[in-house]
């Protein structure tokens, strides 16, 4: 059957698709008005429903999307794009009606205003049918999903009861040959559940949250460990050392490096009676956790969101995590093995300047010590603290696990007035949500995300003065984008 190409929306009323793509970016949606409702047709090839949900910011509106699908189609293929999310204000909800069977899926935003907007997808029959009368999903269909995987790609050789057998190939009942934290054979468990996802990779530039898969060279543990290259996902945590390290937490882009070249793959994944220690191409390596979400055609688990007692202990310290990378490494280079990486140069200039409501940029009249001085107008009720931004992950390396994106550290705050001085603690107190970075343990002040919004608790009467206690800036990566901010709604 011939299928047509791809759909973006644009305005109109209704849309077609037969294994094309429809595209639907939060920019282009209309603005005026609370409610709008579209209709897309689906052919017998189905296709995919793409979302870019990162300009969805005007609060209190609902764009919904009807889907049909014809009888015997293929089904829908759903991805969605984000870009940022460390504030928490994106998030993705499902719900079924059964009195007029349809599935309902919300990409949801809060705005500067904190109120909702979201972009319903309408979608016939109950998804998670497997294929029975009136379901989404039928089989081979999939539904691409926003939530880590800790599982592996095709190929990876697990050993059961019958010698290796490819991951894709395990089903339920199976038994595979488990392991203790020392790595010494602990018996054969049976596989409770069986599954494959589909992933499509994002392009946010940073490859772990795209979840491009990894690749692990042979003998990059060790002389046989794993014996043949392995594929997983980048949070597939492996046994080293007796504690469990994910995979992006090893990479090295010598022997263990993100493979770009896979824009979708399929991954499989496994459960056994509890967290289990199993062996991959002669690694040991994890089955698959609940506390991870599964969206498969045909498949779900009942406690997908019950946390389980881990098999051994997850690797926390850093200096024991940069002492693994290290080591395999080094172990990289003594192979011949050149680094696939790009060069790396760090600044320490944040670019610190304030963004106010009506999109005016202020520079600091004065930076001393660690004290930054800025001019306010009268009238402002608050401003967005912008600087670059960069992880702690990408500066130092993988092994350091704070993947948040880190401007300036935010201390004492203060306004002066003509004869009046105002102190603001909204973000000490942990009110303040909008691109501000949740407080990690010790820390004496909090991190914005590059942009985030200070109310000052009152409205400025006259011009006066801000300051800000810089407790800690950078260093960035020379490439950290300086965050863009709209004019803030009156």
């Amino acid at each position: 059957m011939e299928r047509s190409g791809d759909s973006q929306f644009n305005g109109s009323q209704s849309y077609s698709v037969d294994g094309g793509t429809f595209t639907v970016k939060s920019s282009s949606l209309p603005q005026g008005g609370s409610y709008h409702a579209y209709d897309l047709a689906l052919g017998q090839n189905g296709g995919t429903f793409y979302v870019d949900i990162n300009a969805l910011t005007s609060g209190g509106k609902k764009w919904v999307f009807n889907v049909s699908l014809p009888q015997g189609s293929t089904g829908v293929d759903i991805s969605f794009f984000c870009i940022n999310n460390s504030n928490r204000s994106i998030s993705v909800s499902d719900s079924y009606d059964s009195k007029t069977n349809t599935y309902h899926l919300h990409f949801s935003t809060i705005g500067v205003s904190n109120e909702l907007a979201y972009i319903e997808l309408v979608l016939p029959g109950y998804p998670w049918a497997g294929g029975a009368s009136g379901g989404l999903l039928v089989p081979g269909a999939k539904f691409y999903s926003d939530k880590p995987g800790y599982c592996f790609l095709a190929g990876a050789l697990i050993e059961t009861e019958d010698g290796e057998v490819p991951v894709e190939k395990l089903v339920a009942g199976q038994k595979v040959m488990t392991y203790d934290a020392k790595g010494e054979p602990a018996g054969l468990q049976a596989i409770t559940w069986s599954g494959c996802k589909a992933s499509v990779v994002q392009d946010t530039g940073h490859p772990d949250v795209d979840k491009r898969p990894i690749c692990i060279l042979a003998g990059a543990f060790g002389s046989d460990a794993p014996r043949s290259d392995l594929l997983v996902t980048p949070e597939h945590c492996f046994l080293i050392d007796g504690m469990f390290v994910p995979a992006r937490m090893l990479v090295n882009h010598r022997s263990i490096f993100y493979r770009d070249d896979l824009p979708r793959y399929e991954y499989y994944h496994f459960k056994t009676a509890g967290h289990a220690i199993i062996c991959a191409n002669g690694a040991l390596t994890e089955t698959l956790r609940d506390d991870i979400s599964r969206f498969s055609a045909g498949s779900r688990s009942e406690n997908e969101n019950e946390l389980v007692a881990l098999a051994a202990p997850l690797c926390r310290d850093v200096s024991v995590a940069k002492g693994i990378h290290d080591r395999l490494d080094q172990m990289a280079t003594r192979a011949g093995l050149a680094s696939m990486a790009p060069m790396k140069t760090l600044i320490g200039n944040p670019d610190l300047h304030l963004i106010l409501a009506n999109g005016e940029r202020v520079d600091p009249l004065r930076v001393n010590d660690r004290w930054a001085v800025f001019s306010i107008p009268a009238d402002q009720a608050g401003a967005h603290i912008v600087s670059r931004h960069s992880r702690p992950c990408d500066v130092v390396g993988p092994f350091l696990d704070d993947r948040r994106e880190l401007g300036i550290c935010v201390g004492e705050v203060t306004i002066f007035g003509a004869d009046t001085s105002t102190v603001v603690t909204e973000h000490l107190q942990g009110t303040a949500e909008t691109g501000w970075c949740q407080r990690a343990e010790g820390e004496l002040g909090r991190w914005t995300a590059g942009c985030a919004w200070l109310d000052f608790g009152t409205t400025t009467e006259t011009q006066g003065l801000l300051t800000i206690e810089v407790l800690q800036a950078g260093p960035y990566l020379e490439t950290a984008p300086v965050c863009l901010v709209e004019r803030k709604a009156a």
